[in-house]
């Protein structure tokens, strides 16, 4: 009603009059709301504040409140890049300069669960640091860094969360992307559950949707085409969406056939993939002395029975079912202690790995 303002909200340009305003020490370059979880927010969840450098929460109300706190959590570790904050299940992730860390109000300060990545993090170019990005997706906080040498963010590196934080921490990467520059994601989309959008800047700016099931190719963005009309209402030249197949790599830990100290040769290597179609691995088996030998593991397409034998249609249908495939190192083959696998898929089609088994023989001699 006239006559009844509060004069609080009668400041202009200076409003709130009563805020608090602290000095941080530095530019703030981030805000979190600093929950025990995502979905566990409340107005009394204290906000975090971040400058390059520091961490600090505040407790209670900014406006006009003299029961509210400010409490520096660390005056080692800030944020950079405020686009990499995320809400997760186990609270605020984000990533600093030297590691990714964990921020909850119950911690005295930011928990470090980056350190089996933070090589990754502090190769990041320092001027670039701020184009680095964070999401949590499907149960996974997906962080995008520069890599070494890079100016924007290709690398991606995916923390498991789907069964909470673990120890250690379970990074899957790094992956190789696109050079998204943000990306933003809707928990209850009409069309799909969880959906999520990432965005790359280029000649021209375009969407895609990321991580969508059944889908093994990804778009790397707009390729001019020829003139589709060449009438005087358009002479613009028509455009298509250029993609390439997902190549996907998984390298096993070391293997030592819980013989450590024991020179061994490495024999043969054996997998079990499901597939639908023809399709191949490439294998390379490496030892810990340096030798390595590389071939690769081929499946042949899963038989079929006839589905129609009308004039109109005679194709077989096909059914996804497991296939061994073998590799026999050739000679020499590798020596060594122990011994790691890269497999690699490049084919645009799934391929469902199983059992993976490298077969080694004790060696008499050993190398030097």
């Amino acid at each position: 009603m006239p006559g009844l303002e509060q004069t609080l909200y009668e400041q202009g340009l200076f409003f709130p009059a009563a805020a608090v305003t602290p000095d941080l020490g530095g530019p703030v370059t981030g805000f979190a709301v600093a929950s025990l979880s995502s979905t566990n927010r409340s107005p009394t969840s204290p906000l975090g504040i971040f400058t390059a450098m520091s961490t600090w929460l505040f407790f209670g109300d900014p406006l006009d409140d003299p029961g509210s706190t400010l409490v520096q959590v660390s005056g080692e570790i800030g944020c950079p890049g405020d686009r990499t904050i995320a809400a997760t299940p186990v609270g605020v992730l984000f990533c600093g300069k030297r590691s990714v860390y964990l921020l909850t109000p119950q911690q005295a300060e930011p928990r470090d669960v980056g350190w089996p990545i933070e090589p990754a993090v502090r190769a990041q170019p320092v001027p670039f640091r701020a184009r680095a990005w964070g999401l949590y997706h499907r149960g996974f906080y997906k962080l995008a860094l520069v890599p070494s040498g890079g100016s924007e963010p290709t690398e991606q590196w995916w923390l498991d969360l789907r069964h909470g934080l673990t120890d250690p921490p379970q990074w899957w990467g790094p992956h190789t992307m696109p050079a998204y520059t943000a990306a933003a994601r809707a928990t209850d989309h009409p069309q799909e559950d969880d959906r999520a959008w990432g965005a790359q800047d280029g000649t021209s700016t375009f969407f895609v949707l990321l991580d969508q099931p059944d889908e093994y190719t990804d778009p790397i963005g707009p390729r001019a085409g020829g003139q589709w009309n060449t009438a005087q209402w358009n002479t613009d030249d028509w455009s298509t969406d250029t993609s390439v197949a997902i190549v996907s790599r998984l390298r096993t830990a070391l293997l030592d056939a819980q013989a450590p100290l024991t020179p061994k040769i490495a024999k043969r290597a054996r997998i079990i993939v499901q597939t639908i179609d023809t399709t191949s691995l490439g294998i390379l088996v490496h030892s810990d002395y340096g030798y390595a030998a590389s071939g690769t593991l081929t499946f042949p397409t899963p038989p079929g029975d006839d589905w129609d034998t009308s004039d109109w249609n005679v194709t077989n249908f096909a059914m996804r079912w497991t296939v061994l495939s073998e590799f026999e190192c050739p000679v020499p083959e590798p020596r060594g202690r122990a011994f790691t696998a890269t497999l690699t898929h490049t084919d645009a089609l799934p391929c469902d790995l199983r059992d993976f088994e490298l077969r080694v023989q004790p060696s008499a001699r050993e190398t030097r």
